[in-house]
């Protein structure tokens, strides 16, 4: 992983070759954001993934569309244990292959908490 620039809620930026996850969806690709489907378990998968951390322990914060609507997601996530930082996730769609993390932002204040 490498360090980007920082600015003031934005700690640190990771950025790495992290593959798509893999997608268990079949024909077009529909971007959901109900928690009960396949393309939002895969979308927290890949967040997981790169953060090097199973799912559950990931505590969610708000997932959304991205620049391209139909194929980007940012999501804000923490640790449940707390103590640790949030991070916001920029995923893309690879078509075919599933949900792919572009680049992490650790930040230095969850503008998603309540």
């Amino acid at each position: 992983m490498t360090k980007g620039e920082s600015n003031s809620t934005i700690k640190e930026t990771w950025t790495a070759d992290w593959q798509p996850i893999g997608t268990k969806q079949t024909g077009q690709h529909v971007n959901s954001y109900e928690s009960t489907t396949v393309d939002w378990s895969e979308k927290l998968a890949a967040v997981a993934a790169a953060l090097e951390q199973p799912v559950n322990v990931l505590e969610i914060w708000y997932v959304e569309n991205g620049s391209a609507a139909g194929s980007d997601s940012i999501a804000t996530v923490s640790l449940k244990s707390g103590g640790a930082p949030a991070y916001r996730a920029y995923l893309s769609w690879v078509d075919q292959k599933g949900w792919q993390v572009d680049k992490i932002e650790v930040l230095t204040v969850n503008d998603k908490k309540e």
